[in-house]
């Protein structure tokens, strides 16, 4: 008879289905990890469903001497996923069968497990080569930021001397300000003092024009009063 090999689900490798021992809870386990489980401290668990087991509950799983599980000619060491066979157990043979159709469905998951972990690896290829993309583009934003960061300091710099230049300049216009209010006030005070030169230099030409009547005036009576002088004399003359 062709030896069979059973997975066991602790240390993941093919053992032969005689060194198997099967608990109540239906997981199995080569006899080797399972001395390996009951040699540490209680209590015991299933390392797959985690439910309490003891060491006088392991049982031996036997092929059923009525059929034979491999076919002629095929090879000598075959997985028990892969064929069809009939098993019993020393007290139940529904449980054992129970127990092997679990242990497919294990196997099966396993291999899914398997499929979905090199997928995650894959994955996480492609999330490395990216983190090392974005690691060079985070270097080149960090030597960006430095020459901005000192682009910053050197334009602070100049804002503070443009700053301090804006305050002289500011005090210088404040001066300006008030010599120009002055200058300003005082213009101010040569325009009312011409115009009141003007109304004083208009008034005294108006006086001067009432005096010049006057004189013409009283030039005219001189004349007159001269005229008749004269006039009077002559008479006086004649009548000598």
């Amino acid at each position: 008879m062709d030896e069979l090999l059973i997975d066991c689900s602790i240390h993941l490798d093919g053992v032969p289905l005689k060194d198997v021992r099967t608990f109540k809870c239906g997981h199995g386990f080569c006899k080797t990890c399972v001395e390996t489980l009951f040699a540490g401290p209680p209590p015991f668990k299933c390392p797959t469903c985690r439910k309490r087991i003891s060491r006088k509950d392991g049982l031996q799983i036997f092929l059923n001497p009525h059929r034979s599980p491999t076919q002629p000619g095929t090879q000598s060491a075959r997985r028990a996923s892969d064929i069809d066979i009939d098993l019993t157990v020393s007290d139940d043979e529904d449980s054992a069968v129970e127990r092997v159709s679990n242990r497919r469905k294990r196997t099966r998951e396993h291999d899914g497990m398997l499929h979905r972990l090199h997928q995650l690896q894959q994955q996480v290829l492609a999330v490395n080569e990216e983190q090392g993309v974005l690691k060079i583009d985070y270097r080149e934003l960090q030597q960006e930021h430095a020459a901005l960061e000192a682009q910053h300091v050197a334009l602070k710099g100049d804002y503070t001397a443009l700053e301090s230049q804006h305050y002289k300049a500011q005090r210088i216009f404040i001066e300006l300000q008030k010599k120009y209010d002055a200058a300003a006030s005082e213009a101010q005070q040569w325009r009312e003092s011409c115009q009141k030169a003007r109304a004083d230099a208009s008034a005294a030409r108006k006086e001067k024009e009432t005096q010049a009547g006057k004189m013409a005036e009283l030039a005219d009576r001189e004349r007159d009063f001269r005229h008749r002088a004269h006039a009077n004399k002559l008479a006086v003359i004649r009548q000598i």
